[in-house]
């Protein structure tokens, strides 16, 4: 048989009871958001720093044709993505290496002088990319890389 239970005046939450609890779960929820977006924002996009530029940092430095912009590849401990973020002063192909093999960036069409172009290069754990630029040296024999910069995408 089922127990039928008889409410007092004193069992009923008020409305102020109501309002402190509703307010301590928005306060839990907020904290646990933004728990969350840190650990998102580290999980998602890191940036990669690297000493291994051929310059003394990561604008405005020069290169050689087909020269290897990175003295060691970049590597992922896990697998992911490499945005590359890069400005030319010249008009020159972006080649990719991964593992050694050689792909061209951007269909294999010339980069624009002085734009900001972005491309992802998926990497699986251990994988490791560098970077060259293909560009007609009857004029240099280096090219200016304006700015590049790496980001670890997940």
């Amino acid at each position: 048989m089922a127990e039928s239970k008889t409410t007092t005046g004193s069992d009923i939450p008020t409305e102020q009871d109501t309002q402190k609890v509703i307010a301590y779960l928005l306060k839990q929820t907020a904290k646990s958001q933004q728990i969350q977006l840190a650990t998102l924002q580290q999980l998602v996009t890191t940036e990669i720093k690297s000493d291994d530029i051929r310059g003394d940092n990561l604008d405005f430095f020069t290169v050689k044709k087909k020269e290897k912009i990175f003295y060691n590849s970049v590597m992922l401990s896990r697998a992911g993505m490499v945005r590359i973020a890069l400005s030319l002063a010249t008009t020159a192909k972006v080649i990719a290496y991964v593992d050694g093999t050689a792909s061209y960036l951007n269909t294999s069409q010339e980069l624009t002088p002085n734009c900001l172009y972005v491309f992802d290069v998926p990497l699986n754990p251990n994988n490791g990319l560098n970077l060259s630029l293909d560009f007609d040296d009857s004029q240099s024999t280096t090219t200016i890389v304006n700015m590049i910069r790496l980001q670890e995408i997940r």
